[in-house]
């Protein structure tokens, strides 16, 4: 190689050297790094605070109604409450109502002091209730009252069922005094007869045009010695009523001698 050539490869070799060694460093190596602390994780109640525009709707809604039209006097429960079921929530005026009620029962009372004839109902065991019944309706009274069974009444005497025909029923809770409010039901409905009915029940009760009521709590074969209170009652009000004495029933002594 001549001493020319020689000069040159040196001057390259020193150039690329310079060239290597230069400023062109990658971003990466010249970022700056980012200081870091530690801390330790704990539970806090949040400080921020968010406000936003929504609308509130019930979960549950229920529109109320009363069954019968009239003033509110009364309002029970307070806008928003929480309320239970059987709860009163609200009360109407009842002036007009209790009028009417009155009147609706001076004509009842008047009727059954007029009472001349009526059919006294019973089943099971409350079947000897209704025969008492009669019984003393007749003997303090002097009404004509014919017992029946419930079963049996619908065989016969209910061709003499008309409008306004009294119609007396023992009807205890159970399954006789829920057959017996059922046959109440429909002679008032379909033959408008006017129905006393003497049970425990409220829901056999509300059967009648009038009620009377029966302790609760007994059972069926006892209910008779309960039961026929209210008929005893209910013959010695309506003797009274009609100016006559209890103490001395027509024609009847309270000794009977046997010979």
């Amino acid at each position: 190689m001549s001493a020319t050539e020689s000069r040159l490869a040196i001057l390259v070799t020193l150039s690329l050297a310079i060239a290597g060694c230069g400023n062109d460093v990658p971003a990466e190596a010249t970022a700056r790094a980012a200081p870091v602390r530690a801390a330790r994780v704990e539970r806090a109640p949040a400080t921020e605070v968010l406000r936003a525009i929504g609308v509130l709707a019930p979960a549950d809604e229920v529109r109320l109604a009363f069954t019968t039209s009239g003033v509110i006097r009364r309002i029970e429960v307070e806008q928003g409450a929480i309320v239970k079921k059987g709860q009163l929530l609200a009360a109407l005026a009842d002036d007009e109502v209790a009028a009417d009620l009155m009147q609706a029962r001076a004509v009842a009372e008047q009727a059954r002091r007029d009472l001349d004839q009526c059919t006294v109902l019973g089943r099971a065991f409350d079947y000897a209730t209704a025969r008492e019944w009669s019984l003393k309706l007749k003997e303090l009274a002097q009404v004509h009252a014919e017992p029946y069974s419930s079963a049996d009444f619908q065989h016969g005497p209910l061709a003499l069922v008309e409008p306004g025909y009294q119609v007396l029923a023992v009807a205890p809770s159970g399954l006789a005094g829920s057959d017996l409010a059922k046959l109440v039901s429909r002679l008032r409905e379909e033959h408008e007869v006017d129905a006393l009915v003497v049970s425990d029940d409220p829901l056999i009760r509300a059967s009648g045009s009038a009620s009377l009521e029966l302790p609760s709590g007994l059972p069926e074969w006892l209910m008779p010695i309960v039961s026929i209170v209210p008929g005893q009652l209910f013959a010695l009000y309506l003797t009274v009523a009609r100016g006559l004495d209890p103490e001395r029933p027509r024609w009847i002594s309270k000794v009977t001698e046997t010979r």
